[in-house]
């Protein structure tokens, strides 16, 4: 069995505000690269066998945009800059103002929602990277947003059954409630999508008829 000195991770360091604001930062562009990435794969190898309505970020990151260095530069910085701010403003009056355990919740939703969106991200970028060459891949599938929010609801719950599990063994650990709570704002926010996909696709239904 392996045991580690207490000091091995300075909890109340990674705690601080600004750690916790270094932290987001990191994880912040290095999400942004991930996005960048995998839409690269998408419109380079797999839009030509893979077609998605509006997914992964192909609004955001339009292929004509790819290459336009100030585009990409502008939007990073402004997401950064702003989700920054607005992070360092909630830690810091959550702190000064409400109490630790809230604080500490706060700093889970936020660190471990990015963390399950780098999780998709990496499956996403590995599945894209499969489509190199084509060569077993033939004909064009579309994949409907309704698909693609189906699969989000999926993930998210599956996510948060994991934190949720955690929590079970330490029910005093304020950084994994905020990331079952990231789980259940995300799996609502992707349910609620999907509802209004089968809206608009019944809506579209009975208009055709």
């Amino acid at each position: 069995m392996i045991y580690l000195s207490n000091n091995f991770i300075n909890s109340s360091i990674l705690y601080k505000p600004v750690s916790m604001l270094i932290i987001w930062a990191i994880l912040f562009s290095s999400d942004f690269l991930m996005k960048y990435w995998g839409t690269c794969l998408y419109y380079k190898q797999v839009k030509n066998v893979l077609k998605l309505q509006s997914g992964y970020y192909i609004k955001l990151l339009p292929e004509d945009k790819l290459k336009n260095i100030p585009y990409l530069l502008t939007l990073f910085l402004f997401e950064l800059i702003l989700s920054s701010l607005a992070l360092w403003l909630l830690l810091y009056t959550t702190k000064l103002y409400i109490n630790w355990h809230l604080y500490t919740l706060i700093c889970g939703f936020f660190i471990l929602l990015e963390a399950c969106i780098h999780f998709r991200h990496i499956r996403t970028v590995a599945f894209f990277s499969l489509f190199k060459g084509n060569h077993s891949f033939g004909g064009i599938i579309s994949v409907p947003n309704l698909v693609v929010h189906s699969n989000a609801i999926i993930e998210y719950a599956t996510f948060g059954i994991g934190f949720l599990l955690i929590f079970l063994f330490d029910v005093n650990n304020y950084f994994v409630q905020g990331g079952i709570l990231a789980c259940l704002f995300a799996f609502s926010y992707h349910i609620i999508l999907n509802s209004k996909e089968k809206h608009r696709i019944n809506m579209q239904s009975e208009q055709s008829k």
